[in-house]
């Protein structure tokens, strides 16, 4: 369960506990990109398995 729970200007993102991914279930991976003019921007990103048939 990623989220962010940054608190005023201080970024911060909880990454959820480790769990399984299928191809049910993506998971998330956070980008985090660092920028001297933009600053920090974190993004979740969908993680999807695609099994061979």
């Amino acid at each position: 369960m990623f989220r962010d729970v940054s608190e005023g200007n201080v970024p911060a993102f909880y990454s959820g506990s480790p769990e399984g991914t299928t191809p049910e279930h993506p998971g998330v991976v956070a980008l985090i990109e660092l920028d001297d003019h933009k600053g920090v921007t974190v993004k979740p990103i969908t993680v999807e398995i695609n099994l061979p048939k």
